[in-house]
């Protein structure tokens, strides 16, 4: 903290920071998200499975957060047993 106290875990400390001028809160601001995903499940063995599944998410540009927008791309391999 700016006059050196130490605060207890979970406090919130945004309101002291800010009148300090140690930060700045930012504008607050909307972006279209969506995220589009599918995956596949193959049996190998009688209760056994292989899976594999992908997820591309898009956040839209904002102008108050970035100018471009936020692209991230998922992979997700798994083994398993089925009851």
């Amino acid at each position: 903290m700016p006059d050196g106290s130490s605060p207890a875990t979970g406090t919130d400390v945004t309101a002291a920071l800010v009148s300090s001028g140690g930060f700045t809160a930012p504008a607050s601001s909307n972006a279209m998200m969506f995220t589009l995903g599918g995956g596949v499940q193959v049996p190998v063995a009688p209760h056994w499975v292989v899976d594999a599944g992908y997820r591309y998410s898009r956040i839209g540009a904002d102008d108050t957060l970035s100018a471009s927008p936020l692209n991230a791309n998922g992979m997700a391999f798994g083994f398993g047993y089925r009851f």
